[in-house]
């Protein structure tokens, strides 16, 4: 999936001021999920934390739509 360039300027942005050690990969990481917390470390991966913001962003907007029909749900039953 291509990014956009707004993307990729995000990354770099994230990468050149979170990540001051380029020698630093994400490989050594002993971490098996992700956190939030990794911008502040010198081992920070942009592309890794760029993706947990997208997938903590999808299953907030699924647990607001979830939380919708359950309120529609109730309004219909009573």
């Amino acid at each position: 999936m291509p990014m956009d360039d707004k993307a990729k300027r995000m990354r770099d942005l994230l990468s050149s001021f979170y990540s001051p050690d380029p020698s630093v990969t994400n490989a050594n990481n002993p971490f098996k999920f992700a956190s939030l917390d990794v911008i502040n470390t010198t081992s920070f991966d942009a592309d890794q934390y760029m993706n947990l913001l997208v997938r903590l962003l999808f299953i907030y907007l699924f647990i607001l739509k979830l939380k919708l029909i359950f309120l529609i749900f109730l309004f219909l039953i009573n």
